[in-house]
């Protein structure tokens, strides 16, 4: 049965287009079809980082209205069979609303396993978008004080929307908490409200090593095997979280 996750953040730069990526990667390697769909409306940019030469020409909001055909807007990744991409809208003339995107997921139903929507940063209406079209929320976030903000009014405004999330906290490093610098996972886990996904430990070769592609990235890198787990998790298995 095909599952819809949307990944969010309510500020950016915490890195949640590439946890959503390197998510997505990694439930592919356990044998499952994954389509992940850029939410960023009229600045779409999951491609590059994915490392594929051509920008697709078109996006969700054709394929609804019919100016297209589906096979058009789904691009397979060539570094990584069964991984596909989509884009929400590709001009800033367009917007797709969530009935929209839920429409082209029921048509998507039956070709993948998992459809990952990657909203764009903070809150407003491609948010709405992004999330309307959720069965469930990952809220991604830094382990400081202006993205605990961030992360808690999100949570409340994804359960006002009616819809469950679950927190996953990036760029955790323990040094950090120890001096009481940055909040605690629990501190996290308390005021945002939602079950924790996971944790991605600091990484300080992290970013040289995706500047080669995130299709690139070592299994042996501490942060790509808490990828890994995370996706095992939202694949049912019960993955205990690493000792950081």
């Amino acid at each position: 049965m095909q599952k819809i996750l949307t990944f969010c953040s309510g500020k950016g730069g915490v890195g949640k287009s590439t946890v959503a990526t390197c998510v997505a990667a990694s439930i592919v390697c356990r044998g499952k079809r994954v389509l992940l769909v850029d939410a960023d409306q009229g600045i779409a940019g999951l491609d590059i980082m994915l490392g594929m030469e051509k920008p697709a020409l078109f996006d969700i909001c054709d394929a609804v209205a019919k100016r297209c055909e589906v096979s058009d807007v789904v691009i397979p990744c060539p570094g990584l069979a069964g991984l596909s991409t989509a884009s929400v809208a590709l001009s800033p003339e367009k917007f797709c609303t969530g009935e929209d995107i839920s429409r082209f997921c029921r048509i998507m139903a039956g070709q993948f396993d998992f459809i990952i929507i990657d909203a764009p940063a903070g809150l407003g209406r491609e948010f709405d978008s992004a999330v309307t079209a959720a069965d469930e929320v990952v809220i991604v976030s830094t382990p400081d004080d202006a993205a605990l903000r961030a992360a808690t009014k999100t949570g409340a405004l994804i359960a006002k929307m009616g819809k469950k999330s679950r927190l996953l906290l990036n760029k955790y490093d323990r040094r950090l908490v120890r001096k009481k610098i940055a909040p605690s996972i629990d501190d996290f886990v308390d005021a945002v409200g939602s079950q924790l996904l996971g944790v991605i430990p600091f990484d300080s070769e992290f970013s040289k090593l995706s500047r080669k592609g995130v299709l690139m990235l070592p299994r042996s890198a501490v942060s790509v095997q808490s990828f890994y787990n995370i996706a095992a998790r939202i694949c049912g298995k019960y993955v205990p979280l690493m000792r950081l």
